[in-house]
């Protein structure tokens, strides 16, 4: 009986583990990945109200923050917002601070 256990409890955690690499995420690829990308990071910063500059993204993962805000903690918490969207591997932050 314990055996049977055991073998039952090794077969659901290889099933768990295996569904877990992709976490249920479909990338598309291409412009179209980055245009998804984008739209990610710009939710992000809607939430949290900031506003005021533009965001690109490249293949390569690369986020580009060009603009201006009010003050450091915006201009910190924008490459935060960015750098937490699944795609984005490198923030280049372009934002300026309002004086």
């Amino acid at each position: 009986m314990k055996r049977y256990l055991f073998v039952a409890m090794i077969l659901m955690a290889a099933a768990f583990a295996g569904g877990c690499n992709s976490w249920g995420k479909a990338v598309p690829q291409g412009k179209i990945r980055n245009q998804v990308v984008e739209a990610d990071v710009r939710k992000n910063l809607l939430n949290d109200r900031i506003t005021g500059f533009e965001v690109s993204v490249y293949e390569n993962g690369t986020a580009y923050l060009k603009g201006h805000v009010k003050n450091r903690s915006d201009r910190d918490k924008a490459r935060e917002d960015a750098l937490k969207v699944y795609g984005v591997k490198r923030v280049v932050n372009d934002i300026t601070i309002d004086s």
